[in-house]
């Protein structure tokens, strides 16, 4: 749909903004044979897959009411002229109005997929794997999205971001046990995609040789996969509107209180400046510029900026978008999130970094009452507000070179989180950035 055929239609409006969002994607797919297991690469099954999304979300108020209108026009948009029914929601509708009114903006590598990263990844595996490996499914690709947002402030942004990905599912058979390890990358370059990494990765997360572990209290190592989705669990009651329902254990009046340990600083990125992350390591620096969800403004056209959330164990910020931040009466740290094109924004995060610290994990392997956690089963059961969790997992125990299963461990993130010991292997898991993190104390059943 072509924005002046819109424009007309909102002009009656005291408000209004339009959100555009398209998606070009091209896809490579490697499945293994109908009993999902071969070593022969040639009998894998190959395809390549190609998708388009346009989508155009409107928000429009008369000043008093708001309404809403999304649709996705699949493959291209469409012809038809869009009439907006009568605004309803007795929710105000707030509009930013951004310091930077115009950006025509690029981020990632617009460079072509490499198949042949599969081939590579499958041969490091083959090579190197001491037990029967299944390959169930490798898919790598890129993806094109083009946001571009323009309100009755003035405001006319547009962004183009590039990432390039791969996921899939490889298992492995040994002793009439079978396990099956997921993985998923993305960046916004096609090198930073390593075969090698990867499958360090993956056969790491298995083991075969498995013992009982007792019950007890136990230092519990989270890699980066894991302990990203432990800071995901807990970082949304930092999240305005879950202050603003109450459905978060903070309020307002938290900020500036201490409830973490001195390590612990949780960012928010922007891009492209990390100035405001004084202390990181140029390596460092460098890998955040290839994490996906880098952005130059939020879903609402406010510009992004590097903000902390916490702050060697602080409370200096919370993640708000227009209205939230209005309603809390702060300054807006646009995070505003469409969880997906055809949503209204809610305040989430993009891209987040918990900062490394100086340690290196394998310094606690050769501890007996320190374990490795390599899954966790569950978690979306576990309490947020209150922190309390208890998950089924896998894992390994490094002073033994012995694995686990069945197993359950439980706790207080919160409390847990008091006496951290962050490492220094910071990895992109997607929206979060994250290195391992040590958690002492930890119920093992």
């Amino acid at each position: 749909m072509e924005l002046k055929k819109i424009i007309p239609e909102l002009k009656k409006f005291r408000l209004w903004e339009v959100f555009i969002y398209e998606r070009v994607s091209e896809e490579f797919i490697c499945e293994g044979t109908e009993e999902k297991s071969t070593t022969n690469k040639s009998k894998f099954k190959k395809e390549a897959k190609r998708g388009r999304k346009n989508v155009v979300a409107i928000r429009f108020s008369d000043g008093r009411k708001t309404g809403f209108f999304a649709q996705d026009f699949g493959r291209k948009f469409g012809k038809n002229q869009i009439l907006l029914d009568k605004p309803i929601s007795e929710q105000k509708l707030e509009i930013p109005k951004s310091a930077t009114n115009k950006i025509r903006a690029n981020l990632g590598e617009n460079k072509n997929v490499n198949q042949e990263n599969i081939d590579e990844l499958l041969d490091i595996l083959f090579q190197r794997a001491d037990f029967k490996l299944v390959v169930d499914k490798v898919s790598i690709g890129k993806a094109t999205q083009t946001r571009r947002i323009v309100n009755s402030k003035g405001l006319d942004l547009v962004e183009r971001k590039t990432l390039h990905f791969i996921y899939g599912a490889i298992g492995g058979e040994k002793n009439g046990q079978r396990q099956l390890v997921y993985f998923s990358e993305s960046f916004l370059s096609p090198s930073k995609i390593s075969p090698q990494n990867i499958a360090n990765k993956i056969l790491a997360d298995f083991n075969f040789d498995e013992v009982r572990l007792n019950a007890g209290k136990f230092k519990v190592i989270f890699p980066p996969k894991v302990a990203a989705q432990i800071i995901e669990f807990m970082i949304e009651n930092f999240s305005a509107d879950k202050i603003i329902s109450k459905l978060s254990r903070f309020t307002e009046r938290d900020l500036g209180k201490k409830v973490f340990s001195d390590s612990l600083s949780i960012f928010e990125l922007a891009y492209p400046s990390f100035d405001s992350l004084s202390g990181l390591s140029k390596k460092v620096q460098e890998d955040l510029k290839f994490a996906p969800g880098l952005t130059y403004f939020d879903d609402e056209g406010e510009e992004k900026k590097n903000f902390p959330i916490v702050k060697n164990g602080v409370i200096e910020n919370f993640i708000t978008h227009a209205f939230s931040a209005k309603k809390l009466n702060m300054q807006n740290t646009a995070c505003a999130v469409r969880p997906n094109p055809l949503s209204q924004p809610i305040p989430a995060i993009s891209s987040l970094v918990i900062l490394p610290g100086d340690e290196s994990k394998e310094k606690y392997y050769s501890f007996s009452d320190v374990i490795l956690i390599s899954e966790i089963i569950g978690l979306h059961t576990s309490d947020p507000i209150k922190g309390d969790f208890s998950v089924g997992c896998r894992g390994y125990i490094p002073s033994v070179g012995k694995g686990f299963k069945n197993t359950t461990i439980s706790g207080n993130i919160f409390e847990l989180l008091k006496n951290p010991v962050i490492f220094d292997d910071l990895s992109i898991e997607g929206k979060i950035l994250t290195p391992s993190i040590l958690l002492e104390g930890v119920q093992v059943s």
